[in-house]
């Protein structure tokens, strides 16, 4: 499926929105135009900010459809201190970056006659978003999303999702008060999915999971997998982060 090889892009910015207070999405021109496959990701160049001045590589998976024509977004938290992401953040409309894409193999494998589970925490929502907004997806009545963020203003793309996926888009609140809002759940995105499955609405052989973000996380949903059965060619993953 990915026979596109990589190439280096100049990437014009055309468009910024501030979706949460530090979370950005940004639009891009590529010159030349290339194709990728939901799920992978763009290898940016991060002029002088490593050690001695040198020039540093980061990573950002592509959170739009590569069926929507010749721009990609990207969904960048802004992280203090961070080379990349306030590189990005900086940048004015009509700057460019330089980077090299298309890159990884995080992209939706899963048969149509299995359900799919997507797992994320903050950002690591970005490469869902491009998968369900593909004219590959197949139907999301056989899909789900757990998507955990501290609180609803951390929240991003919530209407989108929600319009896709129904309450099959489910969102867990770390630090929210009591009163939550239809779609949410207080605490963490592995005890809503425990609870679920308690309740029957996951059937674990005739699914596939995919997680990104947080590696621990990633560590602890993984486990719990295949321990209760699931195989490991059932589950794939991206970590964003360690923490």
């Amino acid at each position: 499926m990915m026979t596109t090889k990589a190439v280096t892009v100049a990437a014009k910015l055309i468009q910024k929105t501030s979706l949460t207070t530090d979370v950005t999405e940004l639009v891009y021109q590529p010159e030349p135009q290339f194709s990728w496959v939901a799920g992978q990701f763009i290898s940016i160049l991060i002029p002088g900010a490593g050690p001695g001045g040198r020039d540093l590589r980061r990573a950002y998976s592509i959170a739009s459809s590569p069926d929507l024509g010749p721009t990609f977004q990207l969904c960048v938290k802004i992280v203090p201190g961070g080379p990349g992401s306030n590189y990005l953040a900086d940048m004015a409309v009509g700057q460019a970056f330089s980077g090299m894409a298309p890159f990884g193999d995080f992209v939706f494998k899963t048969a149509q006659d299995r359900d799919v589970v997507f797992f994320a925490t903050g950002t690591g929502l970005a490469p869902f978003r491009a998968m369900i907004a593909s004219q590959s997806f197949p139907a999301c009545e056989r899909s789900r999303i757990y998507f955990g963020v501290r609180t609803r203003a951390d929240v991003f793309y919530r209407e989108e999702l929600s319009q896709a996926l129904g309450d099959r888009f489910q969102i867990a609140l770390s630090r929210e008060p009591s009163v939550l809002q239809a779609g949410e759940t207080a605490g963490r995105i592995t005890e809503k999915f425990k609870a679920d499955l308690a309740q029957g609405k996951i059937n674990l052989p005739g699914t596939d999971f995919y997680l990104c973000g947080s590696g621990a996380m990633i560590d602890e949903l993984k486990t719990f997998l295949m321990e209760n059965g699931v195989q490991k060619s059932a589950i794939h993953q991206e970590v964003y982060y360690k923490g």
